[in-house]
């Protein structure tokens, strides 16, 4: 990421609105993100996600999408039914180290978070998000 791009966001980041609204979807697109491609990886559908969950697939669905703000425990029974637990780590909203795909991921958040964001689409390491203003993709 540019120099621009990160100056800016760690100066809307002193902002403790925009610094809320900002981890809130950079959490729920890393659940989401993360969700799909473990969930494709163990070779579930959607469906078969939703049954050993005991909900509908529409639920799902907006698990995947970010669309939902699932509890902690959602979030572990989720992954619990893929065979998978829930590891955490606390780091920096933004910094002038962060891995890339980070930057990417919070770039796109960053752009897209005065709008409403949807991941249409995750394939390997790349998730296209999707905002009322603009499209964004994330690789």
């Amino acid at each position: 990421m540019s120099t621009d791009f990160r100056e800016d966001l760690n100066r809307r980041l002193k902002d403790p609105e925009f610094a809320k609204e900002f981890g809130s979807e950079v959490a729920k697109t890393a659940f989401a993100v993360t969700l799909t491609k473990t969930r494709k990886g163990k070779g579930f559908t959607q469906a078969d996600l939703a049954r050993g969950l005991g909900v509908k697939q529409s639920y799902v669905a907006k698990l995947e999408t970010g669309n939902t703000n699932p509890t902690l425990g959602m979030v572990g029974k989720t992954l619990a039914v893929l065979g998978m637990r829930l590891e955490t780590e606390a780091t920096p909203l933004a910094s002038k180290e962060s891995p890339k795909s980070e930057h990417r991921l919070a770039g796109s958040l960053y752009f897209g978070i005065y709008g409403r964001r949807r991941i249409s689409r995750v394939a390997g390491n790349r998730a296209n998000v999707e905002t009322s203003r603009r499209f964004i993709a994330l690789a």
